[in-house]
């Protein structure tokens, strides 16, 4: 099993996403002083999502375990309900790390490890906006201003050790319209 830890400010909700949704929202004639976005009417970055449930469709034992904030008011439920448009996303997570008392996230991912020896983690990444102290070799650092963008995801896919074919000869043996098209891309960039 790989796990991935998730942050949500940062990684599904950006700067960029903000703004858009918010011009959305004034566009669309609501009230300025209304505007909240907290997941529940799909305000998440698009691109984000996207890139997230790749991830999860490439990596099937891929499971996801929520680091941010947002978990401190809410329990596994209203966390996976958040996602109600993308089920692929609310049936891949499977818990919330403990929030530990004068502690960092990094405490906190040790501490749902530990607590978890029943899961068989191979490995696992952290998105996240935030430093994570200790756990670096297991961070994508995410700038705040865009969240998980492509390049993200293809370190994320390297991270959990999966590779995209390198040469002519694997492309040969790709069968989808959808790996063809995620391999070329590879070329373009």
């Amino acid at each position: 099993m790989r796990v991935l830890f998730l942050a949500f400010d940062g990684v599904l909700n950006s700067s960029q996403s903000i703004e858009y949704f918010y011009r959305k929202w004034v566009e669309d004639g609501k009230p300025q002083d209304k505007a909240y976005l907290d997941g529940e009417d799909d305000t998440w970055c698009p691109i984000a999502i996207s890139n997230l449930k790749l991830l999860i469709e490439l990596i099937p034992d891929l499971v996801i375990v929520i680091t941010s904030s947002w978990r401190e008011d809410m329990n596994l439920w209203v966390l996976r309900s958040l996602f109600h448009k993308h089920p692929l996303i609310s049936k891949a997570i499977i818990d919330k790390t403990p929030i530990v008392k004068e502690g960092s996230r990094a405490k906190e991912i040790k501490s749902w490890i530990s607590q978890n020896p029943h899961f068989p983690i191979s490995n696992y990444i952290i998105l996240d906006s935030l430093s994570i102290g200790g756990l670096r070799k297991h961070l994508i650092k995410l700038n705040p201003k865009e969240g998980f963008m492509y390049s993200d995801f293809l370190k994320a896919l390297n991270l959990l050790g999966y590779t995209y074919p390198d040469n002519d000869e694997d492309l040969k043996n790709v069968s989808t319209s959808r790996e063809k098209i995620i391999l070329a891309s590879r070329f373009i960039s």
